[in-house]
């Protein structure tokens, strides 16, 4: 029995579902449920019985819950007690992908920290390949990657013979970020031949690949019409400005979308479904600070379009 298992239980008794308690923890169901029988197995009875209607307390479950409760809030308060100035320091790192509403999510979560306390936030856009060696070389606590689902198998073979843990964090189609000048912008139609009279905005460094014909598009091959930028962010004064660009692009906060005089338009490609996924150390416990950031994440990605 440790501390994080009895964090696990309490917010399984809170929840009364392991779903809802795994996704607030960001943490696999598989995994949570494993935690939880670890628990029952230490401390020799059922804390839980599972139900058409979910988790429910035994009555030695209940009991043991309520000491496990104050257990951790003495906990806490000790932490709090003997923490040094030095170790009361706000540290939270992270890699993730080129995408607005990961950054929006970053931003608020920054906005919410304690600022009377000392604070060091890192945030490193980054490919798959970079976010893992971050991870493994210590420099992010946590990262966020991004795989076509198609890839799903070899990437989740990959990460974990790096004895990496992994999380959902959404799923989603790749859409065209566009004006809402521009002369698409209304068109109902979701015909993606219609974008070859258009200029495609595309980051090198971050490009998505799309099937389009007899084509591939991305920054290393041909196009009739593109822009090329070696820079980080999503370029949206340029797509707003110049009604004749687009740009494909992951989901994006509605309220960005609005202030920008923006749209996300739809268009059926084959080969767009894609997923983010949390990434850390097997061995590696979330703190407080990246739960802040996880559910300042979870906020934006349901408010992006």
């Amino acid at each position: 029995m440790n501390i994080q298992q009895l964090k696990y239980a309490v917010e399984v008794a809170r929840t009364g579902s392991i779903t809802r308690a795994a996704e607030n923890m960001f943490m696999s169901q598989p995994n949570l449920s494993k935690a939880i029988r670890e628990l029952e197995k230490s401390i020799g009875f059922p804390i839980f019985r599972r139900t058409t209607r979910g988790m429910e307390m035994t009555d030695k479950g209940s009991v043991f819950l309520d000491r496990a409760r104050g257990v951790l809030a003495q906990v806490s308060e000790m932490e709090q007690l003997y923490k040094s100035s030095d170790s009361s320091m706000q540290l939270f790192s992270i890699s993730a992908p080129q995408a607005t509403y990961i950054f929006s999510a970053f931003m608020a979560f920054s906005a919410s920290a304690d600022h009377t306390r000392g604070m060091e936030f890192h945030y490193e856009e980054a490919g798959t390949l970079d976010a893992v060696d971050n991870i493994l070389r210590g420099r992010s606590g946590i990262a966020i990657v991004r795989y076509k689902v198609t890839k799903e198998r070899d990437t989740l073979r990959y990460l974990d013979e790096n004895d990496i843990a992994v999380s959902p964090i959404s799923e989603f189609n790749y859409g065209v970020l566009m004006s809402s000048r521009h002369p698409l912008a209304s068109d109902t139609t979701h015909n993606p031949d219609l974008l070859a009279d258009y200029v495609q905005v595309l980051n090198a460094n971050a490009a998505p690949i799309f099937r389009h014909g007899d084509e591939y598009y991305n920054a290393d091959l041909s196009l009739r019409r593109r822009i090329l930028l070696f820079t980080g962010g999503v370029p949206l004064e340029l797509i707003e400005n110049d009604p004749s660009t687009y740009m494909w692009t992951s989901p994006m906060p509605e309220r960005i979308l609005r202030d920008r005089q923006l749209v996300m338009r739809r268009f059926d490609l084959p080969d767009m479904r894609s997923k983010d996924v949390l990434i850390h150390a097997k061995a590696h416990i979330l703190t407080d600070t990246e739960l802040l950031f996880l559910r300042a994440l979870k906020k934006s990605f349901s408010e992006s379009v």
